[in-house]
């Protein structure tokens, strides 16, 4: 995780990983993010026994100690945190908005696509907006997966992205798909 140095044996940092690494699983396809509410983060860590050494139940509920302490964890310790799963899949955890309307997010980032396009284009450098003629290119190319497996791409397409970017999306045979911004 980047900007936070945490043991491995930490019960807190692995309980938050394996956390995040549930809510990814949740990410529909074609998407790189999903938000979730207090009590979706508060039901995973329930069904799976995450943080249950600094949970404290009252009447069967969440203490309003502990909801206070996993939301401060959430909104201070981890928001904007960067998760490396296994696989090498890269994943922000972030909040959004305040009070009632606050909002926990995972984010696919940096996810090796760029690597996959560039390699893909011959090595040339990638610069966004792709020519059609270069997407083109890349259908039927062999790109190699954040976990070590090559496949052909199937397809590929070129979106809007944030700040005025390019959302590239590569879709494989086997129905992997990764996406990159290119600013």
């Amino acid at each position: 995780m980047e900007g936070l140095m945490m043991s491995e044996g930490d019960s807190e940092f692995n309980d938050m990983s394996a956390l995040v690494a549930q809510l990814t699983s949740g990410i529909y396809y074609g998407s790189i993010e999903r938000e979730y509410d207090f009590w979706e983060l508060w039901r995973v860590c329930a069904d799976c026994s995450y943080f249950k050494w600094m949970i404290a139940l009252s009447g069967g509920e969440l203490s309003l100690k502990s909801r206070a302490i996993l939301g401060k964890m959430w909104s201070g310790k981890y928001n904007g945190a960067t998760f490396t799963l296994l696989g090498g899949q890269r994943v922000e955890f972030g909040v959004r908005g305040v009070g009632i309307d606050k909002r926990y997010f995972v984010r696919l980032v940096g996810n090796k696509a760029g690597v996959a396009v560039k390699a893909a284009l011959g090595g040339e450098p990638v610069a966004a907006p792709l020519t059609m003629g270069d997407l083109l290119k890349l259908v039927g190319r062999t790109i190699v997966l954040t976990d070590g497996r090559t496949d052909l791409v199937r397809s590929c397409r070129q979106s809007p992205g944030a700040a005025g970017g390019s959302l590239i999306t590569l879709e494989t045979i086997a129905g992997d798909w990764c996406e990159e911004l290119y600013k």
